[in-house]
């Protein structure tokens, strides 16, 4: 694992076993739809600059939820740059709280159909399964 230091507001890490980039934010407030902006920034431009294909995002410590137009502005925003950059799997590790997983699986299918998000993405309750989970792909 290689640790990404580009910014206080998201953790980047690479994980080579699996060719994969694994993304954290700090818990939700207020403030993430304008400071993601700015984070997802550098996330897309790791994403290109590196030529990853898989993703982690790790929302295991997020406990606060978003307003429903924050969360679909912020699904909306990570989709379609995700579609860019060429990103094929994302592994995403659920909030054990039940209202950011609501939130969750009410926006992310509609988003990503109205988008036309062409990559694979599973939900998976910690980073061991999300990181079998891309090695597997990768051996196929």
């Amino acid at each position: 694992m290689q640790e990404l230091n580009l910014s206080n507001l998201v953790e980047l890490r690479y994980y080579e076993e699996a060719a994969a980039l694994y993304a954290r934010w700090p818990n939700n407030d207020r403030f993430m739809p304008r400071d993601f902006q700015y984070t997802f920034t550098l996330l897309i431009d790791t994403i290109e600059k590196f030529k990853v294909k898989k993703l982690i995002i790790d929302s295991g410590s997020n406990y606060n939820n978003l307003s429903e137009s924050d969360y679909r502005y912020i699904s909306e925003l990570l989709f379609s740059g995700l579609m860019y950059a060429g990103i094929e799997k994302v592994a995403r590790i659920f909030s054990p709280f039940a209202g950011i997983e609501e939130n969750f699986k009410k926006h992310n299918q509609q988003v990503r159909n109205e988008m036309g998000a062409g990559f694979e993405l599973q939900n998976f309750a910690n980073l061991e399964s999300a990181l079998t989970w891309l090695k597997a792909e990768s051996n196929s």
